[in-house]
């Protein structure tokens, strides 16, 4: 098993970058021409940056250029008016199978024109030449997460997005659309995971929502669309499907690929926050238009509490009090990935120094994300930490309860001050991972770690 292999079974908790530079070229989809990419490695935390017309910037949604047609655009010009041609075209494909298969850093370089290669409207070309390529985690840099505990929300009439806590151990979207037959209505709940991406959305076509005329009426708006007649007049293979009188004329990959495209086009869209969402996403009608606005909203977000940790995608972010800092020092108990039985109560043991040229007073530690249910560790909401003086080191110790399945599970928890508001917005969280086993676990190993 290859490292591409194995990154897609793990937890997502670390940076990652394409192994080797991947050259894509095709035909482009909304206009005339060929797309060129290179995507090439990066290092860690300098996220997405793109390289067009002797311009570097990052893939934020800050660059997004408003256009008249369904798809994203970006562009690190002013807006002056100018037209669609002057942006870089039908980008979420691409940064969707980017953004799916976990990748954090990379360099995309882009041809003068802006142009992005189409392929068959899917992210499949793009995932499959990513995977070949390889992917490489950066160990030691872990993903900038926002983990929602409030709703967030932005509407377009009755279309809507919501995002609320987590139900799941990562990133859960129940997307439901409803067009005239024969998409009709669709609804489609997705576990977030790189395997769940290649088996359920990576392959996903984009879709007309009106009636097909004819494959020159067709390539007007889209130039690549070709049809190969088979029997009975039915098309296959095109690079979107089309339907028309009610019946689908080009042969769905899925009954529901519509819904599945949807959700695919949202994480490509959301690759421009610069962070993960850990959380419940609802969409409901939504497009690429709402996807930018939860984007927007997202990122005005400018002072965190326990509610609501987000890491900032550009910089860093000031401690709550002047001089405060904190350097993790070991874990004492529970090395990442140590086996455990079902059910089995154990203690996580951290130790922490103070930093900084502040008083540890009134501090706790609050879990981030629900504190139990199942398919959680199960812990208290909130652990005291003791009173620490700057130049101290401090034991922080949480009782937690294993899941009662066999399976990989995450917990994490971030510094909180007496009034409930996030410490240490920027620093990454304390975290425990740990595995869960029906067979007996070698208990050695979990004995508490005596090196320094």
């Amino acid at each position: 098993m290859d490292s591409s292999e194995l990154l897609l079974y793990q937890p997502l908790s670390y940076q990652a970058t394409v192994a080797n530079e991947i050259i894509f070229t095709d035909r482009a989809g909304f206009s005339e021409g060929k797309g060129s990419v290179e995507v090439h490695p990066g290092k860690p935390d300098t996220g997405i940056i793109i390289v067009w017309r002797r311009r570097r910037f990052q893939a934020l949604i800050d660059y997004i250029k408003e256009t008249s047609l369904r798809t994203t655009t970006l562009s690190p010009f002013e807006d002056d008016g100018s037209k669609v041609a002057d942006g870089i075209i039908t980008t979420e494909h691409l940064l969707s199978a980017i953004n799916g298969l976990g990748i954090t850093n990379c360099e995309i370089l882009i041809g003068n024109n802006g142009l992005i290669p189409f392929y068959d409207g899917s992210a499949h070309e793009y995932s499959a030449k990513i995977l070949d390529a390889g992917i490489t985690k950066q160990d030691k840099h872990y993903r900038r997460t926002m983990h929602c505990e409030q709703r967030i929300q932005v509407e377009d009439g009755e279309a809507y997005i919501s995002i609320r806590p987590s139900t799941a151990s990562g990133l859960k979207i129940t997307a439901t659309i409803d067009f005239r037959e024969p998409i009709g209505q669709q609804t489609f709940q997705y576990i977030h995971s790189p395997l769940s991406y290649c088996l359920h959305l990576a392959w996903a076509r984009t879709f007309a929502t009106r009636d097909y005329v004819s494959e020159e009426t067709t390539k007007s708006y889209l130039p690549c669309f070709t049809v190969q007649e088979q029997k009975e007049g039915s098309y296959i293979d095109t690079p979107m499907m089309v339907f028309k009188n009610g019946r689908y004329i080009t042969t769905p990959r899925r009954i529901d690929e519509a819904i599945r495209h949807k959700i695919l086009d949202f994480i490509g869209d959301m690759s421009l926050l610069g962070f993960d969402i850990h959380g419940d996403v609802f969409l409901y009608r939504s497009g690429h238009a709402l996807n930018h606005k939860i984007a927007k909203k997202l990122l005005s977000l400018t002072r965190h509490s326990s509610g609501s940790a987000i890491f900032s995608p550009g910089g860093k972010m000031e401690p709550k009090y002047k001089g405060d800092n904190t350097r993790f020092i070991r874990d004492v108990t529970i090395v990442d990935g140590d086996c455990f039985q079902p059910s089995q109560r154990i203690t996580k043991t951290w130790e922490i120094m103070n930093n900084g040229s502040q008083v540890w007073e009134g501090r706790s530690l609050k879990r981030i994300g629900p504190c139990d249910g199942h398919g959680y560790i199960i812990s208290e909401p909130e652990t005291i930490i003791p009173t620490t003086k700057p130049g101290e080191t401090v034991q922080i110790s949480v009782e937690i309860k294993t899941p009662s399945l066999p399976g990989h599970y995450l917990a994490e928890w971030k510094m909180i001050d007496k009034e409930g508001d996030l410490t240490f917005q920027n620093k990454y969280p304390l975290f425990v991972r740990l595995r869960v086993s029906g067979i007996l676990c070698n208990q050695d190993m979990h004995k508490p770690d005596k090196s320094n």
